[in-house]
């Protein structure tokens, strides 16, 4: 305030100073232009040429607010319409995800034809269409997605893909994501659809050519790849089981790489094909050999069903296993059905107690149950049969009720 009263008192002074000294002598101009000639006080023109500076001065302060102000308000409207684009697209997601597919499709549209560019809507109107069953209609607004928004081509295709997979419509599927498949070949969605795709499809070959640049852009965990790995080899056996023979199968098993081959799950399925072949002898190397790397109780169980033609060396390599990792059951087991097949009764006597001492194995008792009859022990082997029985009863009930 003092500021104010300060500067006012000093403009007073300096009006008294310059309006005494235009009375003491206003001064002379004299201007000439050809035949033009102008005369004035110097004080006049001085005040003409300070006015004339003010008014440029104040129009161009004038237009500069005038540009504040539409700017201003430009960014106002963007604000307000950004605000209402944002609030009904809220509204079309929650109708969305409300199930209300109408009313979510109409709300999206309206979104979508006010603002000529908007993703989002299109998605959801797709989603709500394809909900509704309108299948061509669901394509049309995927298609206008892209039309307005070319940089999530791959986001778009792929939901337009998956939504195709769910309505069993394969046939549009397939080129869609082949298609994207050329152009970005490591891109784990692609591909992972895909994989669904050709599951539905029964294309097993197709997705065994996927695994390893699955493997190497790591698009599974380690526990998924192993699921997945493991069911394509399956159903590529099941595919080929009319003209399945050792050959194709192992044309099958070898279209695995060595360290695929070192899998438990998968060793296990291969043994017990060839055990149904009949190719008992090779599931015995390849059980023992994988043995020697990595032992397990479930390889080893399936080493006992095996028929080989050397029964002395099966046993004693049973015998090596339980002197190196100790009493178990499943080891025990699989010692008294070969000791068994080698006619040793007495070992399988002992081993079969053995298993059941260390827990109530189901087949433990029905094979020293079926021992004990062909040894004269009638009433043992019905007690175990019993035993065996009962546990069977259980397990079924177990199964039924889980």
């Amino acid at each position: 305030m003092l500021r104010k009263i300060i500067v006012l008192v000093l403009l007073i002074v300096l009006a008294s100073v310059i309006g005494s000294l235009i009375a003491k002598d206003p001064g002379y101009v004299f201007l000439a232009y050809q035949h033009w000639t102008v005369e004035m006080p110097l004080w006049l023109l001085l005040s003409g040429i300070i006015s004339i500076v003010f008014l440029i001065y104040l129009t161009i302060a004038i237009f500069q607010n005038l540009g504040f102000f539409f700017a201003g308000y430009s960014r106002w409207q963007k604000r307000r319409s950004h605000k209402n684009y944002t609030k009904k697209t809220n509204q079309s997601i929650s109708l969305l995800m409300e199930g209300q597919w109408k009313a979510a499709e109409r709300a999206a549209l309206k979104v979508a034809a006010d603002t000529r560019k908007s993703l989002i809507n299109y998605l959801i109107a797709a989603k709500s269409s394809y909900r509704l069953g309108q299948l061509e209609r669901s394509n049309k607004y995927l298609d206008l997605a892209k039309l307005v928004e070319p940089n999530a081509l791959i986001a778009i295709s792929l939901i337009q893909a998956k939504l195709q997979i769910d309505s069993r419509q394969f046939e549009l599927a397939l080129p869609i994501l082949c298609q994207l498949k050329d152009k970005y070949p490591k891109h784990p969605e692609i591909l992972k659809t895909l994989i669904i795709l050709y599951e539905h499809l029964n294309n097993w070959d197709e997705i065994l050519k996927l695994l390893p640049i699955l493997k190497k852009i790591k698009a599974y965990s380690k526990e998924e790849y192993a699921i997945l790995e493991t069911k394509v080899f399956r159903n590529l056996i099941d595919n080929h089981a009319l003209q399945l023979n050792y050959v194709e199968l192992k044309k099958i098993w070898d279209s695995f790489c060595t360290k695929q081959n070192q899998k438990v799950e998968l060793l296990i399925f291969y043994v017990k094909q060839l055990i149904k072949l009949n190719h008992h002898d090779k599931a015995e190397v390849m059980i023992r050999t994988a043995s020697k790397a990595k032992w397990s109780a479930k390889l080893a169980y399936q080493y006992g069903r095996l028929q080989s033609a050397n029964k002395l060396q099966q046993l004693q390599v049973a015998e090596n296993w339980l002197k190196q990792y100790g009493p178990n059951e499943i080891l025990y087991l699989v010692l008294g059905r070969i000791a068994k097949s080698n006619q040793l009764w007495g070992q399988a006597k002992s081993y079969f107690k053995e298993c059941l001492l260390l827990s109530d194995n189901l087949e433990a008792h029905y094979e020293y149950a079926e021992l004990l009859f062909q040894l004269g022990e009638q009433q043992l082997a019905l007690e175990h049969y019993r035993k065996g029985l009962m546990l069977s009863v259980i397990d079924t009930n177990r199964i039924e009720n889980s």
